[in-house]
């Protein structure tokens, strides 16, 4: 509903769902309603005039994935968990750890700490394995021209995408001319926003950054956060 839009912050949207409505009440002549409504978009593009020069919150996203017999039909598989505004890593893997903690059994539900490839062959078959990383949006460069606002950068998100750092040697880190960085780009089933807080992640593609390509990505994003 344009309520509940309006509650998480994407103020854009509740005009374009009130005009829908606006139609249908002119018809019919219901003139309270119609005050009500355009009362409700007014305090929509007010917000949105007030915060045209601030920054605004988004929600935060994680990949969760499952590993394990004990998930059931879940093994295997990688959601993308919509959280709200500057959710922390510790937060989301401490509330899904409690849950499926008190689900299944405090010690038979255990954190894999890293972001790397799960082998299942050498995971024990009587627990159940969650492995979460923090995500963010992922936009081509065609798509940012299009979407020139920070709400257009935060809606109808479908695309995600978190790096991990390696070296040849098999470090996770090293000097600025050893250091390499695999992309992992993650699509869902549907967009975000959605009903369900979490949507299942359809496919995944990875690139190979080369030192060079991390540096300037590095330098690239810093500048952008002046």
């Amino acid at each position: 509903t344009a309520e509940s839009f309006s509650k998480s912050g994407f103020y854009e949207i509740v005009p374009c769902l009130y005009s829908r409505l606006v139609s249908l009440l002119q018809s019919s002549r219901d003139y309270g309603r119609l005050a009500e409504i355009h009362g409700r978009i007014r305090d929509a593009y007010t917000v949105l005039n007030k915060t045209q020069n601030t920054k605004r919150m988004f929600n935060s996203y994680f990949r969760v994935g499952f590993h394990g017999s004990l998930f059931g039909e879940l093994s295997g598989r990688d959601f993308i968990y919509k959280e709200a505004p500057f959710t922390k890593l510790a937060e989301i893997t401490h509330r899904l750890q409690t849950f499926y903690g008190d689900k299944f059994g405090q010690d038979r539900v255990v954190v894999i700490k890293d972001s790397n490839i799960v082998d299942e062959k050498q995971l024990d078959s009587d627990k159940g394995y969650l492995q979460i990383t923090f995500v963010e949006p992922y936009l081509e460069d065609f798509e940012l021209r299009r979407r020139t606002t920070e709400f257009h950068c935060n809606y109808g998100l479908k695309r995600f995408v978190h790096s991990l750092p390696f070296t040849i040697d098999g470090q996770t880190h090293g000097s600025l001319s050893t250091q390499y960085k695999r992309k992992c780009i993650l699509t869902t089933s549907r967009c975000f926003p959605y009903m369900k807080t979490r949507l299942l992640v359809v496919s995944m593609e990875s690139h190979i950054l080369t030192p060079i390509e991390v540096a300037l990505e590095d330098v690239t994003r810093r500048v952008e956060q002046l």
